[in-house]
């Protein structure tokens, strides 16, 4: 798990070029076929080779800045050097991104609920970030009160200063669950419009899951091992990789997926989105850390891939987010409601 805390740090930097035609296919409309299935077993860099090498054949490679210049995989403690190539926001270059910003120690993001102005305000991100600690490995938290110790801030510049973030206390959650996923919908304690009104933009939850090679891109704020004077949004281009269960100490989470943004701590309940439309289609909420390298397999911050038949293994190289499209139906007239014939909670969670 990636939040700044003591138990979620993390540093992944990956870059793959592969230069043959492959049968990959990678639409990167929301309405492609989903990525599922565990497809671990075709090996860690299979999937990302095949995406790279579409991509070149459509002319469309992406930012995959994970790697130094001679394609090393750069260890945590070079996070704050030029050879991290990732891309540091300004306001006057990235302004559309002022709706993701720094929700405790991690990342959130405005949720575009079609709504009203008078309409609450929704972040989305992580279940492991909105208490004091991690939650139950069971069951879900509905309607509880918010630790008003977490604010959300907007705006989240590098050049900016503390007295031009826009901070909003966070009011209620929502919703929460690490039970085989790890999101979570926090009411803040403002209206949409009154955000927008302050140039905040939101984002539109996808209704559909991405399929295998979507390309991707995060906006998160990494913090882990980050200075100070470099705090602030920064974005990243990836694909989508494959679908897999994840075993992480107590906690399953069943439906995960690979990719190869670039994240550190601080970065958890940032938004995967669609790179073609803009909608979200993830959040990221864990990787291998390189400090628990000589760890045993499937603790906290060295989760272990499990396949079908209940093999684990490792994957050091892989950073992993879990899906949305569930919540996308979970909205009307602005308001959260997870009774909703159109929400996935109730029948995800056999609520």
């Amino acid at each position: 798990m990636l939040d700044s805390g003591n138990q979620l740090k993390k540093i992944v930097w990956v870059i793959g070029l592969s230069f043959g035609i492959t049968a990959c296919e990678a639409d990167s409309n929301d309405s492609t076929t989903p990525n599922t299935g565990n497809n671990s077993s075709q090996g860690s860099t299979d999937w990302h080779d095949n995406c790279e090498s579409l991509a070149l054949a459509e002319g469309k490679l992406g930012l995959t800045a994970i790697y130094d210049e001679d394609g090393n995989k750069i260890p945590d403690s070079q996070v704050n050097t030029n050879q991290v190539d990732w891309t540091v926001l300004t306001s006057e270059s990235h302004g559309a991104y002022s709706g993701v910003g720094r929700y405790g120690g991690c990342t959130g993001t405005l949720i575009e609920t079609g709504g009203d102005s008078s309409s609450p305000a929704y972040v989305l991100t992580n279940g492991h970030c909105v208490g004091t600690g991690l939650l139950s490995a069971q069951g879900v938290t509905i309607d509880q009160v918010a630790n008003s110790s977490k604010k959300m801030y907007f705006n989240y510049y590098l050049e900016n200063g503390a007295d031009e973030y826009l901070t909003i206390d966070n009011k209620t959650i929502k919703f929460a669950s690490m039970d085989g996923t790890d999101v979570a919908v926090v009411e803040l304690d403002a209206t949409l419009g009154e955000l927008k009104d302050q140039g905040i933009t939101a984002f539109q939850i996808s209704s559909t899951k991405p399929s295998l090679c979507t390309q991707a891109r995060n906006v998160g704020v990494p913090l882990t091992g980050v200075s100070s004077q470099n705090i602030g949004l920064r974005l990243s281009d990836c694909f989508i990789g494959d679908e897999v269960s994840l075993n992480e100490g107590p906690y399953r989470f069943v439906e995960s997926i690979r990719h190869r943004c670039s994240i550190v701590g601080g970065n958890s309940g940032s938004p995967i989105f669609n790179k073609a439309t803009g909608s979200i289609i993830g959040v990221v909420n864990t990787a291998v850390n390189d400090d628990a390298a000589s760890s045993n397999d499937c603790v906290l911050n060295k989760p272990c891939e499990v396949s079908s038949s209940g093999e684990k293994t490792v994957e050091s190289e892989e950073n992993y987010g879990q899906y949305v499209d569930f919540l996308a139906g979970c909205f009307s007239d602005g308001i959260f409601d997870i009774d909703l014939s159109s929400c996935g909670i109730n029948a995800k969670f056999s609520l």
